[in-house]
């Protein structure tokens, strides 16, 4: 356990530490139930877990501020750890006259506009 005593993240430790049992479970199995204790005491349970996504969307307006404070080396782990994140946090900063919330949000949304017009265009590319 001494590893956990480190300064910053590292990708190597989190692969480290990815195992999986031949049991685990598969895509489009059902998720198990479970509960979490949250960082502020509370507690998380399976049936909350599907309204974490206008949370999370938030989140992503301070995702940059958050990784300069954390300084150039939490910022390089993030794009190579959690890509879509990272780039959730830069296109974020595109609506700064907004609230972080609100910039989050919009950076969601620009991400799903994006994702689904390359996909149209794709589309067309090859079925002409």
């Amino acid at each position: 356990m001494s590893d956990y005593r480190y300064q910053r993240f590292t990708t190597w430790l989190m692969f480290r530490d990815l195992r999986f049992a031949r049991s685990a479970a598969a895509p489009g199995d059902s998720m198990p139930s479970f509960e979490l204790t949250t960082t502020d005491g509370k507690a998380l349970r399976r049936s909350q877990s599907t309204k974490l996504l206008g949370p999370v969307a938030r989140a992503m307006g301070m995702v940059r501020e958050v990784m300069r404070r954390g300084g150039p080396q939490a910022e390089s782990e993030l794009w190579r750890a959690a890509f879509p994140m990272a780039l959730a946090g830069l296109v974020a900063t595109w609506f700064r006259p907004l609230s972080p919330d609100q910039r989050g949000i919009a950076a969601a949304l620009t991400l799903a506009i994006g994702m689904i017009v390359a996909l149209s265009l794709l589309s067309t590319a090859i079925h002409g």
